[in-house]
């Protein structure tokens, strides 16, 4: 006997900040979220050169195999951008990209110079607009001193509203983003 299908609003709560990050922006949000649920659990430090270097702090068992990948990845400083090329993030990436079109809440993608093009189902535009809704307090727009200390929250603002959620590397926080406008643009030291 086939089981019922999932309501968006069960598949929306199933989802990692990781996830999220991916559906909405693909590999290299991914990557930001991951880094900040590291950087919140304090697994992950910013060097002055804006590269990342593990703590060597565990980052529990709720983090996910991209997180450790990541870890794995910046055993020697890192720059944020070059992560999700390493072998070991590519592979998880790919691994959240199927389950997310299993889901039914991706599309085709088409491979771009080291990036996967993402394309939201109406299924996956409908978890997203979920999501943002019941995190809008997350929002760094409505919310421009506050900042998530908890590690899946600050992930999940990243995956929702990108690298201006993240402490600017100015704040004193270790910070790795900078905001440069209101929307809550932000670079996230990609370099």
């Amino acid at each position: 006997m086939d089981q019922p299908a999932q309501s968006r609003s069960e598949i929306a709560d199933q989802l990692r900040p990781v996830e999220v990050a991916y559906l909405g922006g693909g590999a290299k949000a991914a990557v930001m979220a991951a880094v900040a649920g590291l950087h919140a659990r304090k697994a992950v430090a910013v060097l002055r050169n804006r590269r990342l270097v593990a703590t060597g702090i565990d980052p529990t068992t709720r983090a996910m195999a991209v997180e450790y990948a990541v870890l794995r990845a910046v055993r020697e400083p890192t720059t944020l951008g070059s992560l999700r090329s390493a072998a070991g993030v590519r592979e998880e990436l790919r691994k959240i990209d199927s389950r997310l079109r299993t889901l039914g809440l991706l599309s085709s993608a088409r491979r771009r110079w080291l990036s996967w093009l993402v394309r939201r189902t109406d299924a996956g535009e409908s978890v997203m607009a979920e999501l943002r809704r019941k995190y809008e307090d997350l929002d760094p727009a409505k919310h421009l001193a506050w900042r998530p200390r908890e590690p899946h929250r600050a992930a999940m603002s990243v995956a929702l509203f990108g690298p201006g959620a993240m402490p600017p590397a100015s704040s004193g926080e270790g910070g790795y983003g900078r905001r440069t406008a209101v929307d809550g643009s932000a670079d996230g030291g990609a370099g």
